[in-house]
């Protein structure tokens, strides 16, 4: 894909009752409690091509 556009939903891992472990497979979020946001991150990089650019609304945290 040339472009990634999006607002992924900001949840910590550890409040997810359904689909924990699914989270949990990706590699940014392998290690610790982490943001939801990041899963999507890994999700955008994986779609685009090499010279794709991707532009997420995200925390500053």
């Amino acid at each position: 894909m040339d472009y990634v556009v999006g607002n992924p939903p900001y949840v910590r891992v550890h409040n997810l009752r359904e689909n924990y472990e699914d989270i949990k497979a990706f590699s940014f979020s392998k290690k610790g409690m982490t943001d939801l946001f990041i899963v999507f991150f890994e999700i955008g990089f994986k779609m685009l091509n090499k010279t794709g650019k991707m532009s997420y609304i995200s925390p500053t945290s």
